[in-house]
């Protein structure tokens, strides 16, 4: 992932390089795929807070890179785990959770939402995984739609 200014804020770009996945993917498969997972965001994102902003794609069929940018996130659901279980270690308090319950319920119900939003959106997302899943401050998105379906 890559920095970039866009209207004078931090953003994401995401670089994809497909010399490095093989040569038997067209240009043409690239750039829908491309438009598929920006088409979904943008979809998802007029109705609910809780998929990326997606700022906009280009292609370059004859460098085979692709670029995407998006609004910047904070840090993923496992560092956000990981940062509130060391919070929880370092404060001393007795008890097997990870977390706390308090932080663990703000997590789920986050969840519950994005996972509501993609099925409103009949959208089947395929690679959902603590990586994918972001804060934005307070609020848990959902990011790399590349695998999903509609």
């Amino acid at each position: 992932m890559n920095l970039f200014v866009f209207l004078g804020e931090y953003a994401a770009v995401k670089v994809y390089d497909f010399h490095r996945r093989g040569r038997n993917i067209n240009s043409a498969q690239i750039g829908q795929s491309f438009e598929a997972e920006v088409r979904m965001a943008y979809a998802m994102r007029h109705e609910t807070n809780f998929a990326v902003t997606m700022y906009g794609f280009d292609f370059d069929p004859d460098q085979r890179l692709g670029f995407m940018a998006m609004e910047l996130g904070d840090d993923s659901l496992k560092d956000r785990a990981q940062y509130l279980h060391q919070i929880r270690v370092d404060s001393g308090k007795p008890g097997y959770d990870y977390i706390s319950s308090t932080d663990r319920k703000y997590i789920w119900v986050q969840l519950v939402d994005i996972i509501l939003a993609l099925h409103r959106h009949r959208i089947i997302h395929r690679d959902m995984k603590p990586s994918n899943l972001v804060f934005f401050g307070p609020t848990m998105k959902i990011v790399d739609f590349g695998l999903a379906q509609k």
